[in-house]
C-alpha cells in the first residue's frame, strides 16, 4: 500500500509529461540548429515608419522562407513605408520569399477583396504613395500614387495565383459583406507543417470548411489556422467536440491590437500586438522557428513611449513536438487560373452589348418559318431554302432555353443576327457563341459566327422585334440569281467570320473585330449540305452569345516594323512636363474623330542609332516605349498621359502620337510629327569620376577592391563569403557638390559585368542618419543602365542614429553610398558612372 502510495503519483507525473506533447516554455533552450523559420506580422496599419521598419528589420535578420499576415496590412498606397518594409523583407533571399495574408476586415471592400492586394498578389503590381503632392482636398486626392512592378516587386505564393477569389476579375459583391463569394480561405503545406489561411470573420460556411478540412487523413506534423478575427470564443467553435480528433495545435490571429494568450482543449490561440499602435502602445513581430523534432514561437516586443525603445526579446512563448523536415520552395504556376463562370468577361470592357444573348427572357416572336427570339432577326439566302425555327428546351448551354434551325429534306444557308448599335469606331470587339450540330456525325455543317464591322444590314433588318407579335421584315440576304431583279444586299464581303466547327456537341465560336461603324452586325450562320433521304434531320443549335469591348489586341496600334507618314492633319499639338510626377501630358486636334489614341517615346542616350532625326518617314522601332492604347469616345480633340521614371533624370523627351481614325468608311492609324522636349536639368558629380575619391565599405568577412575602368567610370570587384552579402562603397561629397531642396534625387549609370543583386543608394546626412533609396536598376541586364534614386523614396535606415531634426534634408547630405545586396559566396563586378543630382 505504501509502494502504490509513492509510485501512482510518479505514474502520474510520467504520463502527463508522455501526453502534454504542446506546452508552453518560457526558458527551454535547445542546442540543436533550426531547419528554416517563418515570419509572422499583423496589423501593420501605422503612418509610423520607423516602428513598421526597425520590427521588420529585426525579424528580416533570421532570414525567414516564409512571411505570414494576419490581416489589416493597410497596403493602400497611401502608406507606402508598410508596403515597402514587407516587400523588403521578401527580397531576403532572389527569387523572393513567400507571403501569405490572411486578410482583416480592413483588407475587404464590401465583402470583396481590394483589388490593390489581389493585383499585388497575383500580378506583382505594387499601387505606391511617390510622397508627393498635387491640388486636392484630403489625403487620398492631393497625393500622387503609382504603380510599380518588375523582379523586386514579387507575387506572393502559388496557391493565389490560381485562387478564384484573388484574381483581379473576381469583383462580385456578396449578399453579405462577411460572406464573401467566393471564399479566399486556402491551404497551403511546407516541411511538414499545414496552414490554414481563413476568412476574416467567424462564419458557419468557414466553420463547416474548416471542419471538413481538419477530420480527412493529413500527413503533415501540425496544423497551424491563421485567422484575422480574435475572439478565442468563437474561434474554438471551430473545433468544439472535435478534441483528439485533428492535428490543429495553434491560432494565430490579430485584429485587436493587444498582445493575447489562452489555451483551450489542446489548442494555443495567440493574438499578436501588431505594429498599428505606433509609439502609443506595445508593438510586436514573431519568429516561427522549425526544427527537426520541434517548433518554437519567438516573440520580439517594441515597447511604447518616446524616444523608441530598444527591442526586447526573443521571448519564447510556445512550443510543439513533431516531425518536421526541411522547406522546400514551392513552383509558382506560370499563368494563373481564371475564375470559373466568368471566361467570356476575362480581359473585356463594360456588359455584354447584345440583347437577349441567352435567349432567356422568355419572349418569341412568330414568322412564317417557326419562333425566334426577341431581339434577333432571322435570315437566309434569298433563292435558296428556309430552315425552321423553333425553341429549344431539352439541352440548354445555359439557362432553359436556345435557337433550333432545322430543315427536312434540303440543304439551306441561314440563322439569326442582331445589329448592335450604339458602338465605337475603330475599337474592337469579340463575339462569341457556343453551337452545335445534329445528328452525330453528320457531314460539314460548315457552321461559324461573323461580325459585319460596317453594320450593311442594319437598315434591312431594323423593325422592332422585342416582342409578340414583331411587325414583318425581308428575311432574305442577297440576290436572287434566278431572277433578273437584284432583290437586295448580301452579307459584306468585310465581315470577319471565325473558324468554321463542327461541334456535335455545345462547343465555342469566337471572333474579334474593329468596328468601322457605330452599328456592327453580330451574325450566326450554317450552311450543311442536302441530307439523305434515309437520315435523320439536320439540325443546328445555338446558345449563350455575347458581345464585348475588349482591348486593342496588339500592344501598339502599329505594327513593330510599321514606317509611317507623318499626318498634317495634327493640329495644336502640346506637349506639358511635369519631371516631379515623372510625367508628361500631351494634348493635340485631330482632322478626323478618332476612337483610339497613343504615344511613342524614347529618350536621349538609349539608342543613339535610333534616334536620327528623320521628318519624312516615323519608324514604329525607333522608340522603345509606348502608352498602353487609349480608347476615346470618337472626338477630335485629344489628350494622353506618359509616365516613366526616365522623364525625372533624362535630357530629351521624343514622342509621336498615333490616333485610330474612321477616314472613308475605314479604320486607318494617323502619326503626328515628332515632338521633341528638353526635359530635366542636372548636377554632375564630378568627384565620383575619379576612382581615388570612392571608400570601400563590404561587410566583416568579404573583400573588395576598386579601380579606375573608364573615363568617368570605377569598378568594384567584390568577393562574397558566408556573412550578409552586402557592399556599399563611399563618396565623401565636396562642399559645392552637396544638392540643395530644389533637388528631387540621383542619376547614376551602373553595369553589373558579373554577378547579380539589388542596387540601392544610401545617402548620408552630416549627422550620420542614413536613408536608403530603391533604384530602377533591372536585374539580368548586362549593359549599362541609367537609375534613379528619388528622395521621396527614402526609408531611414534604424541601424544608423537617429536624424535630429526628424525629417531628410537633401542640404544635409555629406556622402552617397552606391551598393549592391548580392548573394553569399559570390563573386560581383559592378561600374559606377556619371552620378548627377537631378530635378
Amino acid at each position: 500500500m505504501r509502494w502504490h502510495s509513492q509510485f501512482l503519483p510518479r505514474l502520474l507525473i510520467i504520463t502527463i509529461c508522455t501526453l502534454s506533447i504542446c506546452l508552453v516554455t518560457w526558458a527551454e533552450d535547445r542546442d540543436d540548429k533550426p531547419l528554416w523559420n517563418v515570419a509572422w506580422i499583423t496589423d501593420t496599419q501605422t503612418p509610423e515608419c520607423e516602428w513598421i521598419t526597425t520590427l521588420v528589420t529585426r525579424i528580416r535578420d533570421n532570414k525567414p522562407k516564409i512571411v505570414i499576415h494576419t490581416g489589416d496590412t493597410r497596403f493602400e498606397w497611401a502608406n507606402r513605408c508598410a508596403w515597402k518594409d514587407v516587400v523588403d523583407l521578401l527580397r531576403v533571399e532572389a527569387p523572393a520569399i513567400e507571403f501569405h495574408v490572411a486578410p482583416g476586415n480592413h483588407d475587404l471592400h464590401n465583402g470583396v477583396l481590394k483589388l490593390h492586394l489581389r493585383r499585388a498578389a497575383t500580378q506583382g503590381i505594387y499601387r505606391l504613395d511617390t510622397g508627393l503632392k498635387a491640388t486636392g482636398q484630403g489625403y487620398y486626392h492631393n497625393r500622387v500614387p503609382e504603380d510599380v512592378s518588375g523582379v523586386l516587386w514579387p507575387i506572393w505564393n502559388p496557391e493565389v495565383i490560381v485562387h478564384p477569389a484573388w484574381q483581379i476579375t473576381a469583383n462580385k459583391k456578396p449578399a453579405h459583406w462577411q460572406h464573401p463569394e467566393p471564399p479566399y480561405h486556402y491551404v497551403f503545406k511546407r516541411g511538414g507543417i499545414r496552414f490554414i489561411v481563413c476568412d476574416a470573420f467567424y462564419t458557419e460556411e468557414q466553420k463547416e470548411w474548416i471542419r471538413n478540412l481538419i477530420l480527412q487523413p493529413d500527413d503533415s506534423s501540425v496544423s497551424i489556422v491563421l485567422h484575422h478575427k480574435h475572439e478565442v470564443n468563437d474561434l474554438a467553435r471551430y473545433f468544439d467536440g472535435l478534441k483528439g480528433r485533428h492535428n490543429v495545435k495553434l491560432v494565430l490571429s490579430g485584429d485587436h491590437h493587444h498582445y493575447c494568450y489562452e489555451q483551450r482543449e489542446g489548442i494555443t490561440y495567440i493574438t499578436a500586438a501588431g505594429i498599428s499602435h505606433g509609439h502609443y502602445g506595445d508593438c510586436d513581430t514573431l519568429t516561427l522557428w522549425v526544427y527537426k523534432d520541434h517548433l518554437r514561437l519567438e516573440r520580439y516586443l517594441l515597447p511604447k513611449g518616446l524616444p523608441m525603445k530598444p527591442i526586447q526579446g526573443p521571448t519564447t512563448i510556445w512550443t510543439c513536438e513533431g516531425k518536421f523536415h526541411e522547406y522546400q520552395r514551392p513552383e509558382f504556376p506560370e499563368k494563373p487560373a481564371q475564375p470559373s463562370g466568368q471566361f467570356e468577361k476575362i480581359g473585356t470592357i463594360g456588359p455584354n452589348l447584345v440583347k437577349n444573348g441567352n435567349f432567356e427572357n422568355g419572349i418569341w416572336y412568330g414568322r412564317f418559318r417557326g419562333w425566334s427570339p426577341s431581339y434577333w432577326y432571322q435570315w437566309f439566302t434569298r433563292g435558296g431554302h428556309v430552315p425552321e425555327h423553333a425553341v429549344g428546351k431539352r439541352l440548354p448551354h445555359s439557362g432553359k432555353e436556345y435557337v433550333r434551325l432545322h430543315m427536312w429534306a434540303y440543304a439551306w444557308r441561314a440563322g439569326i443576327l442582331q445589329n448592335v448599335r450604339g458602338l465605337e469606331p475603330c475599337h474592337m470587339y469579340r463575339l462569341t457563341a457556343y453551337g452545335f450540330f445534329q445528328p452525330p456525325g453528320a457531314p460539314q455543317p460548315n457552321a461559324r459566327i461573323g461580325i459585319d464591322p460596317r453594320g450593311t444590314l442594319a437598315q434591312q433588318f431594323s423593325v422592332d422585334v422585342s416582342k409578340h407579335p414583331a411587325p414583318k421584315y425581308d428575311e432574305g440576304v442577297g440576290d436572287d440569281q434566278k431572277t433578273e431583279k437584284n432583290e437586295g444586299a448580301g452579307i459584306a464581303e468585310t465581315t470577319i467570320w471565325s473558324d468554321y466547327q463542327d461541334y456535335y456537341s455545345w462547343g465555342k465560336f469566337d471572333v474579334t473585330a474593329e468596328a468601322e461603324s457605330d452599328t456592327i452586325t453580330a451574325i450566326l450562320y450554317c450552311s450543311p449540305k442536302q441530307r439523305p433521304a434515309e437520315k435523320p434531320i439536320y439540325e443546328m443549335n445555338w446558345d449563350s452569345v455575347t458581345l464585348y469591348e475588349v482591348p486593342w489586341r496588339t500592344k501598339r496600334l502599329v505594327a513593330d516594323n510599321a514606317v509611317l507618314t507623318p499626318d498634317a492633319g495634327f493640329k495644336k499639338v502640346i506637349v506639358n512636363v511635369q519631371p516631379e510626377f515623372s510625367t508628361a501630358q500631351a494634348t493635340w486636334k485631330t482632322g478626323a474623330a478618332s476612337g483610339a489614341s497613343q504615344v511613342l517615346y524614347r529618350f536621349k542616350g538609349w539608342d543613339a542609332a535610333a534616334q536620327e532625326k528623320d521628318d519624312k518617314v516615323v519608324r514604329s522601332k525607333d522608340f522603345l516605349f509606348e502608352t498602353p492604347v487609349l480608347y476615346e469616345s470618337s472626338d477630335k480633340f485629344h489628350w494622353m498621359e506618359v509616365k516613366h521614371p526616365d522623364i525625372r533624370s533624362a535630357s530629351k523627351l521624343e514622342l509621336v502620337i498615333l490616333s485610330r481614325a474612321l477616314v472613308e468608311g475605314r479604320c486607318v492609324t494617323l502619326c503626328s510629327p515628332m515632338v521633341s522636349i528638353n526635359l530635366a536639368k542636372t548636377i554632375p558629380i564630378v568627384s565620383a569620376e575619379s576612382a581615388d575619391n570612392w571608400r570601400d565599405n563590404i561587410v566583416p568577412g568579404a573583400s573588395m577592391s576598386h579601380h579606375r575602368y573608364s573615363p568617368k567610370g570605377t569598378l568594384f570587384k567584390m568577393q562574397f563569403t558566408d556573412s550578409d552579402p552586402w557592399c556599399y562603397p563611399i563618396l565623401q561629397l565636396k562642399d559645392n557638390e552637396i544638392p540643395d531642396s530644389s533637388f528631387s534625387g540621383l542619376a547614376l549609370t551602373v553595369q553589373l559585368l558579373e554577378g547579380e543583386g539589388v542596387v540601392r543608394i544610401q545617402f548620408v546626412e552630416k549627422s550620420d542618419t542614413r536613408y536608403a533609396v530603391e533604384t530602377n536598376f533591372k536585374a539580368g541586364v548586362r549593359q549599362p543602365q541609367r537609375v534613379r534614386a528619388m528622395f521621396n523614396n527614402r526609408l531611414w535606415q534604424a541601424s544608423s542614429p537617429r536624424d535630429p531634426d526628424g525629417r531628410f534634408n537633401p542640404e544635409s547630405i555629406k556622402a552617397v553610398m552606391v551598393g549592391i545586396n548580392s548573394k553569399c559566396h559570390s563573386t560581383v563586378k559592378m561600374v559606377v558612372s556619371d552620378l548627377a543630382w537631378i530635378k
